[in-house]
């Protein structure tokens, strides 16, 4: 009879213990993964949040300061009924005179650009009127999207000027926080 087949002592196997600690450890590092990619997930979106909110801050101002600008002497008016938009209520209203030389007839024109808050933004609405007054019936216009998630605004004259500068206050629904747009209006 020969002796029961034994396997070289070079062949040793996992014990029950070794392969318990391994997968302690196993778990512990997936944990850890799992969790560092949720951190990474929620600062994306706290960080895709602010981007979004200084895009809005930059575009509403670069609009805002060229629309003050092209506005002739009577400037901007405050919470006034929108022009453009039927039932609104203007935030600011600017008017402007240019000429278009691309009509058949070619005549002066008056633009009138209307800020509003509708649904939590802040619209900006241009419509035209042929002639130098803004009167008659308006050639309809565009309607813009210039700042989202805006609770309140606020329109004036910065006072120590000729109602030559307009500030516009927003102030937003997100975290309260609020921003100032600034136009100068030319003088010629």
């Amino acid at each position: 009879m020969r002796p029961a087949a034994q396997g070289r002592p070079d062949e040793g196997g996992f014990t029950l213990i070794e392969l318990l600690v391994s997968l302690t450890i196993l778990g512990l590092v997936s944990a850890a993964l799992v969790l560092s990619m949720f951190s990474m997930l929620t600062f994306s979106k706290s960080s895709r949040d602010t981007a979004r909110g200084s895009y809005d801050r930059d575009l509403s101002s670069a609009v805002f300061a060229n629309d003050v600008f092209g506005s002739t002497s009577t400037g901007a008016t405050f919470a006034v009924a929108a022009t453009c938009v039927s039932g609104a209520t203007a935030v600011v209203e600017t008017r402007g005179a240019s000429f278009d030389g691309t009509a058949a007839d070619p005549s002066d024109v008056v633009t009138v650009t209307d800020y509003h808050l509708s649904g939590g933004a802040l619209l900006r609405t241009t419509c035209s009127f042929a002639g130098t007054t803004a009167s008659g019936t308006p050639v309809a216009g565009t309607t813009t999207v210039v700042a989202r998630n805006v609770s309140a605004a606020t329109a004036a004259w910065v006072s120590g000027g000729s109602n030559r500068q307009v500030r516009l206050t927003l102030t937003s629904s997100v975290d309260g926080s609020s921003w100032a747009l600034l136009g100068t209006r030319r003088t010629a």
